[in-house]
């Protein structure tokens, strides 16, 4: 069981998406006027991701799991199309030697689906069974699990989330009578061959062969911020706690808020510190100090 993630980050804006450019890729097939740019609107964790426009010719990018294996799972940042295709569109199918075993698509009312690999387009199950659940051109991660090398018994399961979130916004009855054809799962295929258009964006992919749980979002290590000391102010009497000491610190990519720490040490481990407040925004001021030795420290949160 091996952990494949597959980002964009790092890209121009706009730049097309090149076989060279997109590292580890087993197959590329974009045809004009169908396109492959990269694009910041739809990287997540502040760099580029993937826009695909698939029109009236392919649009396809493949990338092989780590190992084959009848049992696989998958998570991917979705950018929604901005409007609903004039007919179903998949983005995103899963295959083994012998072809298409499932595919993730957006209906003509932009419901998310996922099909098997029967003939004539597959077995339709909705993910998000409600029009309107998905907004037209916003951003969620969907996740989807395989069991297949079978014909009548492969099953599936799929669940889509916020980017960055673990509570599902909306969950599939998973589906254990499916068709994923024969042979183990082998390779993921984003795009499709056309000639329905859509215009879709796709982020941190990640497949596990053999996994049979969800993998979750990608977790990204945030710096720690560089804190400098602003105006010290002592208490005012013996005794007193109306001291107080302002921070200051400068912005890490990636984080959306800050703790502020306290410890009553010099040289304090990690478990001295004390949470003082959540969600605080620099400069902030540590209140409330009386006469002794204090140290004081900000944690960026994804």
């Amino acid at each position: 069981m091996t952990l494949r993630q597959i980002l964009f980050d790092g890209q121009t804006n706009g730049a097309t998406a090149t076989s060279a450019l997109l590292t580890g890729n087993t197959g590329y097939s974009v045809t004009s006027p169908s396109t492959a740019t990269f694009s910041t609107a739809d990287g997540l964790r502040s760099s580029t991701g993937l826009r695909v426009n698939v029109s009236t010719a392919t649009a396809i990018i493949r990338y092989d799991l780590t190992a084959d294996n009848d049992t696989a799972a998958f998570s991917l940042v979705f950018t929604m199309p901005t409007g609903a295709p004039s007919a179903f569109a998949n983005f995103f199918s899963v295959r083994t030697a012998a072809g298409r075993a499932a595919s993730l698509g957006i209906s003509t009312n932009g419901k998310l689906f996922v099909t098997d690999g029967a003939a004539s387009g597959g077995t339709v199950t909705y993910v998000t069974p409600t029009a309107g659940t998905l907004t037209y051109g916003g951003q969620y991660r969907i996740e989807l699990r395989l069991h297949g090398n079978s014909t009548t018994a492969g099953t599936i399961s799929a669940a889509v989330y916020d980017p960055t979130g673990t509570t599902a916004i909306s969950t599939m009855t998973p589906v254990t009578n499916a068709n994923l054809l024969t042979g183990s799962l082998h390779q993921i295929e984003i795009g499709n061959s056309g000639p329905t258009a859509i215009s879709f964006g796709i982020d941190d992919i990640q497949m596990d062969d053999g996994r049979t749980t969800e993998i979750g979002p990608i977790l990204v290590a945030l710096s720690t911020p560089t804190v400098t000391f602003g105006t010290t102010t002592n208490p005012s009497t013996a005794g007193g706690t109306d001291g107080s000491q302002v921070v200051t610190w400068g912005a890490v990519t990636n984080a959306t808020s800050y703790d502020a720490y306290k410890a009553t040490k010099a040289s304090p481990a990690q478990s001295d510190f004390t949470l003082v407040s959540s969600g605080v925004t620099s400069p902030y001021t540590f209140t409330g100090l009386g006469a002794g030795t204090y140290s004081f420290g900000i944690m960026a949160k994804p």
